[in-house]
């Protein structure tokens, strides 16, 4: 006995199956500073960025001054994976906020990054 399936239902389970196989990029999620320059990070600091399926994301800057002045920064970043375990980012300038390019090696829960220029530092992101 045969089971004939209709064409549509033939499309529809391969969309599916080609879903399941679709692989992410291990530096996809979201990371929040750590380190800077390889000391803890300082008290009113926070750097965290969200990065996406397509590599793209979210870039957030926060420098609170003595508890009484917040300043809070937000752009977007563009990753390029190099090979391997090592990305290049870029940190688009925003109305507010400077751009700096970072090349970066993931390992684990950690990503370590170095500016290539006057940006952020060498900061230092846990996945989180």
């Amino acid at each position: 006995m045969t089971t004939r399936l209709p064409i549509p239902a033939l499309a529809l389970l391969g969309l599916q199956l080609g879903a399941a196989c679709h692989h992410e990029d291990p530096i996809v999620g979201h990371w929040n500073l750590d380190k800077l320059a390889g000391q803890p990070k300082p008290d009113g600091l926070t750097m965290s960025m969200v990065i996406d399926a397509e590599l793209g994301g979210d870039f957030d800057y926060t420098l609170e001054v003595y508890t009484m002045y917040e300043y809070d920064y937000h752009t977007t970043v563009k990753v390029k994976p190099d090979g391997g375990a090592s990305y290049s980012i870029e940190v688009v300038p925003g109305k507010d906020i400077a751009g700096a390019q970072m090349r970066c090696e993931l390992a684990g829960d950690t990503l370590t990054c170095t500016d290539q220029g006057d940006g952020y530092g060498d900061p230092v992101f846990k996945r989180g």
